[in-house]
């Protein structure tokens, strides 16, 4: 039979993957964040549960889930991302649902375990009816997580229940009639739980009743288990009576109806006193009596007491009369445990080696016994290991992403090396060059006039001096400036933090000043470390961290990257040499050219030492610069003649 595989659902809208295990799980986060921020729940913080399970907390909004489809791969492929978008939305629905007002606090264990399978059942058939597309990845979740068909217990009804609401599986075989009638109860609940939406008081309305129609269900079923076990007209006498065997001989004449009371008739006979059955005297309590000395009532008392005492079979067979500690009669409760004891010893003697084969089925029916059918959505099957949590969050924190995949995509490189792109967790830096960054206040306005087109030999406009010798040739003497639409050019600078720029911190002061005249701006540093190329951003809301000169150079797949995260910014490049890493600055420009036609980028190099940064005519220039305090004049100078 051909069989057909179903292509992931998320493989249409994620890109998003890294080969760095902790990255790749923080991605994955922030894109099960996506899906739930779709919905109209509160805002809800999503994450992996480091012991499994999965479950949402309510008073903080926040959702765990469980890790295990998170860890079978890495990357994470598209198949398990839908199981954990399937957990997240189900998890996330229970939010939204309110299914904390009808969760928890039940003591009535029939009404715990209707209310537990009834908001699963709920919560599933609410995200297929109203979120059809997030409803589908509910049920990739249900398809990981279904348990076999030997697995689940079908004695406990409630198993049964939820094995066919939650998963749709179908019992081997249900032939038990009480089982049934239990069932239909439970099944025309689904029925009411999956056609319409319910707010929570009415769908706690709904789990109360059908937990006390189960509960009258129970005790009309006990009831008839007793009768079963001793039928009413041989139920021996009410608790109080005297259990001795009734003297029947003097009885057989007797057809009044009184006979048929024995409640009250027989406890007022009790009550009477004894008499002496020679003399018929009274007999009191303590004995005494008004007999003759030679009278025989003891021994006759004795004689009869001996022949009425009830032979101890036919006391097996009728029973003790029902107390609180036995409220069906018969045997006391430790009467039958040592029974039950006694027989399973002889059972023991007389199997012989049958004990262990027995043994072993108990423990498999147990094992069966453990699977709780509220659980298997959720089973604690993944763990996450603390040094990978911890990654995971500092991965979240620093806001790393792993942008290889999204550069491989528009530039043609022939570095492999992973690109991250992360938050700089150095320390703050206060200090600014506040005359620098007065000088630098121009930049402000001129950040956004690029655009503007220059026209000359013109018939009018302005005078344009450069020309007035075409005056008495055709008169073309005049210029005129057309304004292009604005960009808005968002101010990045972009900084060398390799090994060698520890000795030129310097040049660190002047895009600290440029910050200061430009809060807007963006300062982002680069390096190449263990094979990895790191791009940290420093400038968070108006507060800059310290840049941490280490490792080599690579300057081309820098300003690859930050065309690629700002695709219409005025990139300012600090650097003090030669790019040492990767593809080289002048293979990448043209490409950033082609495909980012609005980026600008002017280098600045630093020293006596003049390196090809690479220079495309309209987008790239390079300025070299001996001292800091010459920064302010050449920058004017080179934006100006752009």
């Amino acid at each position: 039979m051909t069989t057909f595989k179903r292509e992931p659902l998320s493989d249409e809208w994620r890109t998003q993957s890294s080969q760095v295990r902790a990255i790749d799980l923080a991605n994955v986060l922030r894109s099960l964040q996506k899906v739930i921020g779709s919905m109209d729940a509160q805002h809800c913080d999503i994450g992996f549960n480091s012991t499994a399970d999965s479950y949402f907390l309510s008073n903080n909004m926040s959702i765990k889930i469980d890790p295990k489809y998170a860890l079978k791969s890495s990357p994470v492929i598209g198949e398990d991302f839908d199981v954990l978008a399937g957990l997240a939305v189900h998890e996330a629905l229970h939010v939204l649902c309110e299914s904390d007002r009808v969760l928890g606090g039940w003591a009535n264990g029939i009404m715990e375990s209707i209310v537990k399978i009834g908001e699963e059942i709920y919560i599933d058939n609410y995200g297929k009816r109203n979120l059809p597309v997030l409803g589908q990845y509910i049920h990739r979740g249900r398809e990981a997580y279904k348990p076999p068909i030997d697995l689940v217990n079908w004695h406990d009804i409630f198993v049964v229940w939820g094995a066919i609401g939650i998963y749709g599986i179908l019992p081997p075989n249900l032939d038990n009639h009480q089982q049934l009638v239990q069932l239909k109860l439970l099944m025309d609940l689904s029925e009411e739980l999956t056609k319409q939406d319910l707010y929570p008081t009415a769908r706690k309305k709904l789990y109360q009743e059908t937990a006390e129609k189960l509960e009258a269900l129970k005790r009309h079923e006990q009831i008839e288990e007793q009768l079963k076990e001793k039928p009413l007209l041989e139920l021996d006498a009410p608790h109080g009576m005297t259990s001795k065997k009734p003297d029947t001989s003097s009885d057989d004449s007797d057809d009044s109806p009184d006979s048929d009371k024995p409640d009250d008739t027989e406890e007022e006979e009790d009550n009477f006193p004894k008499q002496c059955p020679v003399t018929g005297n009274d007999i009191d309590e303590d004995g005494t009596n008004s007999c003759p000395d030679d009278c025989k009532h003891e021994e006759e008392t004795n004689n009869g007491d001996m022949e009425e005492e009830p032979d101890p079979t036919e006391q097996e067979e009728e029973g003790e009369p029902p107390t609180l500690n036995n409220p069906q009669g018969g045997q006391p409760d430790n009467t039958q445990e040592e029974q039950e004891e006694e027989e399973t010893q002889q059972d023991g003697e007389d199997a012989g080696g049958e004990d262990e084969e027995e043994s072993e089925e108990g423990e498999d029916d147990r094992e069966v016994e453990l699977i709780n059918i509220t659980d298997l959505f959720h089973p604690n099957q993944g763990e996450l290991p603390p040094e990978l949590e911890a990654a995971i969050s500092q991965a979240l924190d620093l806001e790393v992403e792993d942008i290889t995949s999204l550069l491989q995509g528009v530039f043609v490189t022939e570095d492999d090396d992973p690109v991250i792109w992360s938050l700089a967790d150095s320390k703050l830096d206060t200090n600014f060059n506040e005359q620098l960054a007065r000088q630098l206040g121009w930049v402000r306005e001129y950040k956004n006039t690029i655009g503007h087109q220059t026209y000359r030999n013109e018939p009018g406009g302005r005078l344009d001096a450069t020309k007035l010798y075409r005056a008495p040739i055709d008169g073309l003497v005049f210029k005129r400036k057309q304004e292009l639409p604005k960009t808005d050019l968002q101010l990045v600078m972009l900084l060398d933090a390799s090994g060698s720029m520890s000795s030129r911190l310097d040049i660190y002061e002047d895009a600290k000043a440029l910050f200061r005249a430009l809060p807007d701006s963006i300062i982002l540093s680069y390096d190449a470390n263990n094979s990895a190329i790191q791009i940290k951003v420093h400038t968070q809301g108006r507060q800059f961290r310290q840049v941490e000169p280490r490792g080599s150079t690579p300057s081309g797949m820098a300003l690859a990257a930050t065309a690629l995260k700002y695709p219409r910014s005025l990139i300012i490049h600090f650097t003090d040499g030669q790019s040492n890493h990767g593809n080289s600055p002048a293979k990448l420009i043209p490409q950033i050219h082609e495909n980012y036609p609005e980026v600008r980028i002017v280098n600045i190099q630093m020293g006596n030492q003049r390196h090809l940064i690479g220079e495309v005519e309209g987008i790239s220039k390079t300025v070299h610069l001996g001292k800091i305090e010459d920064f302010p004049g050449k920058l004017k100078e080179i934006l100006r003649t752009w």
